[in-house]
């Protein structure tokens, strides 16, 4: 069984981890962990910008955006982010913001997946 990672000398930097779970998948056990990100706005502007909506929810999809343009997170990856439960959903959200990926076989093979759970 694996133990919590240590996490000794790293500082910390705002960000808080939260107690680790241990899974079991298939014979091999991993650590999961979340993390949570503090962001310093000043508080006038921090005031605005939420008044246009969830500042740390538009502050998710768009870290999260940026980075799957970039190449650094994967559809599924982004979909689990993002909490949607199916790729249509996450499709229809990049879309609205004029990211449009290419579709894998895997991919494919996924929406199979997703709506066959759905009964469709």
């Amino acid at each position: 069984m694996l133990g919590a990672p240590s996490l000794a000398g790293v500082p910390d930097g705002g960000n808080k981890r939260a107690a680790p779970a241990v899974v079991d998948f298939a014979g091999y056990q991993a650590v999961l962990t979340d993390m949570d990100v503090t962001v310093t706005i000043p508080d006038d502007l921090a005031e605005r910008l939420e008044a246009a909506g969830d500042l740390s929810r538009r502050a998710l999809e768009g870290l999260a955006v940026e980075e799957y343009r970039a190449g650094r997170l994967s559809g599924p990856e982004l979909r689990r982010l993002l909490g949607f439960a199916t790729r249509p959903a996450l499709d229809a959200f990049l879309k609205a913001r004029g990211v449009f990926g290419p579709a894998t076989l895997a991919d494919v093979a996924r929406d199979r997946e997703d709506l066959t759970r759905a009964g469709f």
